[in-house]
C-alpha cells in the first residue's frame, strides 16, 4: 500500500513547474524528471500490481501534461504514452524492462541500471555463521 501511495505522489511531481515561469528550464525539470525516473523504478517492481498500477497512473498523468512541461517534442511524449498503454506491465518482470527503458528515452530521462553485486558484498553463505545451528555448535550443545 505504501508503494501504491508513492505512486500516487510521484504522478503529482510528474510535470510540475514553478508557477512563475512560462517555459521550463532544464532547472525547472529536475524534479518532474527525477519523479519521473523513480516512477520508472517502479514500473519493474517485483510485485505485478505495483508496475500495473505504476503504469496505469503515469499514463493517466502523461495524458494531463503538456510536452512542454516535461521537456520534450509531442511526438516522443505521444510514443511514451502509447508504449505504457500498449504494455501488459503485470507480466514477466524482464519482459517490461526494455519498455521501461524505450519510455524513459521517449521523455528524456536516463532510464535506472541495476546495481551490480559488488565483489566486497556479502555472499549468502557469509550468512550461515548467524544461523541458529552455528549457534547451537557454538555453545556446545
Amino acid at each position: 500500500q505504501k508503494l501504491m501511495a508513492a505512486v500516487s505522489l510521484l504522478c503529482a511531481l510528474v510535470g510540475l513547474r514553478p508557477a512563475c515561469a512560462d517555459s521550463p528550464s532544464d532547472e525547472d525539470l529536475v524534479a518532474s524528471r527525477q519523479a519521473f525516473r523513480q516512477l520508472s523504478v517502479l514500473l519493474v517492481n517485483r510485485f505485478p500490481r505495483v508496475r500495473r498500477h505504476a503504469s496505469e497512473q503515469m499514463y493517466s498523468r502523461l495524458l494531463c501534461v503538456a510536452p512542454e512541461d516535461l521537456g520534450v517534442e509531442e511526438d516522443a511524449l505521444d510514443e511514451a504514452i502509447d508504449l505504457l498503454g500498449d504494455t501488459r506491465w503485470d507480466g514477466d518482470v524482464t519482459s517490461v524492462r526494455a519498455t521501461r527503458d524505450d519510455v524513459c528515452r521517449k521523455v528524456k530521462v536516463e532510464p535506472p541500471t541495476r546495481k551490480a553485486r559488488g565483489e566486497g558484498a556479502p555472499k549468502k553463505e557469509a550468512k550461515a555463521e548467524h544461523e541458529y545451528a552455528a549457534l547451537v555448535n557454538e555453545a556446545g550443545y
